[in-house]
This record gives structure tokens, sequence and C-alpha cells, in this order.
């Protein structure tokens, strides 16, 4: 059911989400202005958030999704939920249709990863311009989100690209300490 195959993580670990936000907001504070490339710059946290729609299952996806979207809420100008809302309600639909189509290549999931880059972050920015009292035109606005959106979609693919052989050892069990799994008897001869 995984979009990355049977090398991906299924379930990531609560801690390692935590975490992931945590780096994808300093990041976002200290690094995207200095990433910037003709004026368009990676949103760490929507990379995160995209990551956690398509490697977590459920409910699941849909939470760590929100919780995402509320940080970038938290750390844009303009009202505080949108992104929350957007991030979601995309992880739902994520989650819907892998529930329809759960083998996929994993060409076909940076195809759906990358539209869902691109439409959270275009919603967002509407629902984000509608709110606010913006002097630009939404099509200039539409078209800078465009730019940034394209650059964290091949942030993601750099990152997905740099961690496969990690992601690959890992699940070949190689990168797991092996831990003997016989027991003795020396705990029976302490009990009476």
């Amino acid at each position: 059911m995984n979009p990355d195959g049977p090398n991906a993580m299924k379930h990531p670990h609560p801690v390692l989400l935590l975490v992931m936000m945590y780096a994808a907001a300093v990041a976002q504070l200290a690094l995207r202005d200095d990433l910037a490339l003709g004026g368009a710059r990676p949103d760490f946290l929507w990379a995160v958030i995209a990551f956690v729609a398509f490697a977590a299952e459920g409910p699941r996806a849909v939470f760590w999704a929100s919780a995402g979207g509320l940080l970038a809420d938290c750390l844009s100008p303009g009202p505080l939920g949108p992104a929350m809302i957007v991030a979601a309600i995309g992880a739902w639909i994520v989650q819907r249709s892998r529930a329809r189509r759960p083998a996929e290549e994993v060409s076909s999931a940076w195809i759906g990863r990358s539209l869902f880059i691109v439409g959270t972050m275009m919603t967002w920015t509407w629902i984000r311009w509608e709110t606010t009292e913006s002097s630009d035109a939404l099509i200039v606005v539409c078209f800078h989100v465009f730019g940034d959106a394209l650059y964290t979609v091949l942030f993601g693919l750099a990152v997905s690209l740099l961690t496969y052989p990690v992601r690959r050892l890992r699940a070949s069990g190689t990168l797991a300490a092996e831990t003997p799994q016989t027991l003795t008897n020396q705990w029976k001869m302490l009990t009476p």
C-alpha cells in the first residue's frame, strides 16, 4: 500500500515526524531566503506535509498533515487555519485515492506528490489572498507561489534520491542491530 514500493517506510514513527517538522520549521526560518533561485524559494514544511500525506496511512496521515499545516500557518502572515485545513483535506484525498489503488509505481507516486504540493500550495495561497487585504493581483501571487511549489517538488525529489540507499538498506534489514534471539536457562536457575 506504500507509494514507494516495498523499500519505503509504512508508518513513520511520531518522534520522527516531530523531528522532521521541527527541522523543516527551522529550515523555513533560517534557510528559505538563502536558497532562493530567481525569486522561487523552497517550502520545507510543505515538503514534510507531502511526505506525511503519502508515507503515513489513514487518520494518522490526516492528523500529521494538519499539524504541519498548523505549523505553516503559525510561520506565515495571515489568518491561522487555512494551511491546516488545506493540508488535512489534501491528505484525506490522498488517503482515499490510495485506498482505491493501493499498488503504485514510484513514478506515479512522484506525480501524485508533485500535484499534491502544487495544488495545496496554490489553494492555500488563494485562501490567504482572499482573507487578507493584498494589493497584488492574484495571478502575480499564484505565479510566484507556483515557482515556490516547483522548487519544493525538486527539493523533495532530491532528498528522496539522496535517502534512497538508506531506505533500501533499512528495508533489507542490514541496518538493524544484530541481537541474539536465543534464551538461556540462567533465569530459571535464579527463581525458586
